[in-house]
């Protein structure tokens, strides 16, 4: 606690760089907030906001802390629709969590979305060249220009995560393996 000496050598101090007296004050009435503030993951932001939902801030992050260990994908979906369930059940009816809230709550807690790389197919390129430069332009010289239709088959992976997820900045994303129930379809 400053006795009232020390507050008039900080007065002063306040005054010769133009500041008001009432700012040691208000400073030393908010040290537990600064203190707060400080405890934050991301210490490199120049501006520290706390969240006007601070109740939905802290549940959602508990809720994304404990979600990773499961290694499931987490969209920002996922964490506007978590967000909304816990300002509900705290009571916050009026909360409605938008993208700008989200983008500034990944930036408070330096959270960033980092796409899964998973298994990875390497081509025949040789083979590739030598089918398009000799096999297909023999067939298409067979058919009428009208008659030619260009056709693409694709794999649809019906029970595949997302190829992203949230995480933390300094953490590592490691994907598994890709779901391989799938439908094929054909395009023309």
């Amino acid at each position: 606690m400053l006795r009232w000496s020390s507050k008039i050598v900080f007065c002063g101090f306040f005054k010769k760089f133009n500041f008001e007296s009432s700012t040691i004050s208000k400073i030393y009435k908010k040290k537990e907030t600064l203190i707060e503030i400080r405890s934050c993951f991301n210490n490199n932001r120049k501006r520290q906001r706390l969240s006007k939902a601070n109740h939905v801030d802290e549940a959602l992050l508990k809720w994304f802390t404990g979600t990773l260990a499961t290694d499931l994908p987490i969209s920002g979906e996922i964490l506007r629709a978590k967000a909304e369930k816990f300002a509900n059940d705290l009571g916050d009816t009026s909360f409605k969590p938008s993208n700008g809230w989200l983008d500034r709550w990944k930036k408070r807690y330096n959270i960033v979305y980092k796409k899964l790389y998973w298994e990875k197919i390497d081509s025949d390129g040789p083979s590739v060249e030598i089918w398009l430069s000799s096999i297909l332009f023999d067939i298409s010289r067979r058919y009428k220009p009208d008659d030619i239709f260009n056709t693409d088959e694709t794999g649809l992976y019906w029970r595949a995560l997302p190829d992203g997820s949230h995480v933390f900045k300094s953490s590592q994303l490691e994907g598994g393996k890709i779901g391989k129930d799938r439908i094929t379809v054909g395009l023309c």
